[in-house]
């Protein structure tokens, strides 16, 4: 429904095959799965994985105030007692004196792309990632400068922001109930910036009130999801055109001027300001498309560098983790897994699951007793193939309280395709070919053009000397996906 113009309109034209995953019969359009956690209150999914059913159950189905300020009772008992002292602690979470990471981090586990860890979200004043791993700048979710490709939400692009880094949170900019601006076009950017400086042509070099004149212009472009819905990139980072052009990346430029060149754009920021540019993280994580290998040494020296984003380091992170086997690289994952960021050392944990088990063990034991569940399961996922006997006595309990949080995760995520494909690979890391088929099977009846677990499931085949199922399972791959070229590879490669 489109409620600007109010009117019908398909999401997708032509409507999808009825067993597409983005057909209105399936999991793309499934409220338990896909709606259901942010725009209601208290939400326990309750997938049936046996029977593919849920007993959803919720409090209010609607986004209520508990859904954000946590259980009422006490704060409305607490305020309807006339003999309370003016100072009292209002017994309610998301009130004004929440730090500024935290408050982000409440708006930011729904604003996000993120998995969700456990079955109910429970409001509290601990890390987002002791119920959600958002998702760092992949490729697909993001460009690889870091600008918002697919429907990521706010958070991931935020969390890059100078201003996220200097204590800027949502309620800055959005009135914390309505989700409206606090002050159109460029006042609101004018309550923090010398409008004298910036809302200037001398600065913007555009036609006053021109559309070219306003902030969100340059440093929020925006791009439109879900056919008619505009979202602003919330990144506030500088147009970077010169990008464009070595990367093919997106710049704000030519979002307005389309019919020049992104080369035009960036010998015009040249002539207004200069040859020299801030550095960016964005041009260390920009250059891994083109050779990975030349990008490895600003990829360590980004995941180093705690004056950067969280999100960027966790991303280097994710680079280097393919290129783990060289000794360096290596070692520069095992300097942050004690990192002050949570979401940094989980992906240097990720990163390092392709390393010896006997050195990764010892590397991952002290992590079991990680203060966020996020990172404790994402050390229960590298410990896959390590048998609880082998783990230090005095560790154990901490190894099992992991694997716990780690079968729940699995469980919590058993209606996705892609939750399905993870248990299937933790089966095979455990030497449960049986069961990771069955996982492998239980993903393409979710999302039957999932060429991933499709892959993996006749990549298995081959393994377990089983030819003739892995030529079936490749042939389908390439009939649902027929321009996939490692489909025909590896099946040319059985065949010869």
């Amino acid at each position: 429904w489109d409620m600007q113009k109010q009117r019908w309109y398909y999401l997708q034209d032509p409507v999808p095959d009825s067993d597409d995953w983005l057909h209105w019969t399936r999991g793309a359009m499934n409220w338990n799965a896909m709606c259901s956690d942010c725009h209601s209150t208290a939400v326990d999914k309750n997938y049936q994985a046996d029977s593919a059913t849920y007993d959803t159950r919720w409090s209010e189905v609607n986004v209520g105030c508990e859904a954000c300020h946590g259980p009422g009772l006490a704060h409305v008992n607490l305020m309807q007692d006339q003999t309370r002292p003016p100072d009292t602690d209002p017994a309610i979470l998301m009130r004004p004196g929440l730090s500024p990471s935290l408050q982000v981090e409440q708006c930011g586990r729904c604003h996000s792309r993120r998995a969700q860890l456990s079955p109910v979200f429970k409001a509290d004043e601990s890390s987002m990632m002791n119920h959600y791993a958002p998702e760092i700048l992949r490729p697909g979710l993001y460009h690889a400068d870091g600008q918002i490709n697919d429907e990521v939400f706010v958070y991931g692009s935020f969390t890059q922001s100078k201003m996220y880094l200097n204590g800027v949170t949502c309620s800055s900019c959005h009135e914390v109930h309505s989700g409206s601006l606090r002050a159109q076009g460029n006042q609101l950017c004018a309550s923090c910036h010398d409008s004298a400086q910036y809302d200037s042509s001398q600065h913007h070099h555009h036609p006053d009130a021109s559309p070219g004149a306003q902030c969100v212009s340059c440093h929020m472009p925006g791009k439109y999801y879900m056919g008619v819905d505009l979202r602003h990139d919330h990144s506030l980072r500088v147009p970077r055109p010169d990008l464009s052009t070595g990367f093919g990346t997106p710049n704000a430029c030519n979002g307005c001027h389309e019919k020049k060149t992104a080369d035009w754009a960036a010998k015009t920021v040249v002539q207004w300001f200069g040859e020299k540019r801030q550095p960016h993280f964005s041009e260390i994580l920009a250059s891994v498309t083109t050779d990975l290998g030349a990008a490895l040494p600003g990829l360590v020296s980004l995941l180093e560098d705690q004056s950067q984003p969280a999100i960027s380091r966790a991303t280097a992170a994710f680079w280097l983790g393919q290129a783990v086997h060289l000794k360096p690289v290596q070692q520069a994952l095992i300097n942050v897994i004690a990192d002050s960021a949570p979401l940094v050392r989980l992906h240097a944990i990720r990163a390092l699951e392709n390393v010896a088990a006997e050195r990764r063990k010892d590397l991952l034991t002290l992590l079991l007793n990680d203060p966020v569940r996020a990172v404790r399961i994402a050390v229960a996922g590298a410990m896959a193939d390590i048998p609880e006997v082998s783990v230090a006595q005095n560790y154990v309990a901490a190894f099992q309280q992991a694997q716990r949080e780690h079968q729940e995760y699995m469980k919590q995520n058993a209606d996705f395709a892609s939750g399905q494909r993870y248990a299937a690979m933790y089966h095979e890391k455990q030497q449960r070919p049986v069961a990771a088929k069955k996982a492998y099977r239980e993903a393409l009846k979710i999302d039957n053009r999932d060429t991933a677990s499709r892959i993996n499931l006749a990549h298995l085949h081959y393994r377990l000397k089983e030819y003739r199922d892995a030529e079936i399972v490749f042939k389908e791959a390439i009939k649902y996906e027929p321009t996939f070229g490692p489909a025909y590879y590896s099946l040319g490669l059985l065949l010869a």
